[in-house]
């Protein structure tokens, strides 16, 4: 996806992961690799996401998630314990109008159609582009009617 120097401005904006009110939206981040959550981490800090917790595994993010009940998810795709679809299938099943953002290396039409046809709303290829992230978070908030 080629994104234009006027979407890299606008993604790196400070300021948009917060709601109406001036709050972060509260976010989760599953993902069992260490790098790539305080990579995504610092990249919602970033731009003002309230970060509530963190989950190694998708055993602990389920349990997690329930506990919390953030607004979005980032979610990894291939995880140990469980897969991140069945990950997403149970979040959604918890609360089908979260928010749930899934990453992957294997950006195929098949993959990204099976995540999306399961329910995320966004998908993250890896490794982590700091301006497609940002470009593609601020999107969806703007399509799910969260931003202006």
């Amino acid at each position: 996806m080629q994104i234009d120097r006027d979407q890299k401005n606008r993604a790196s904006k400070r300021g948009f992961g917060r709601d109406q009110t001036g709050r972060g939206f509260s976010t989760m981040v599953i993902d069992d690799e260490f790098i790539d959550r305080r990579i995504i981490v610092q990249l919602l800090r970033s731009v003002e996401f309230d970060v509530v917790v963190e989950a190694t595994n998708g055993i602990e993010g389920i349990l997690e998630y329930r506990e919390k009940k953030p607004q979005i998810v980032i979610l990894d795709m291939h995880m140990p314990k469980t897969s991140g679809l069945d990950v997403l299938q149970q979040i959604k099943a918890i609360e089908p109008g979260v928010i749930v953002v899934m990453c992957t290396s294997d950006n195929t039409a098949k993959t990204v159609q099976s995540l999306l046809d399961t329910g995320a709303d966004e998908y993250i290829v890896k490794p982590i582009d700091r301006t497609q992230f940002l470009y593609k978070m601020e999107k969806l908030l703007i399509r799910k009617g969260l931003r202006i």
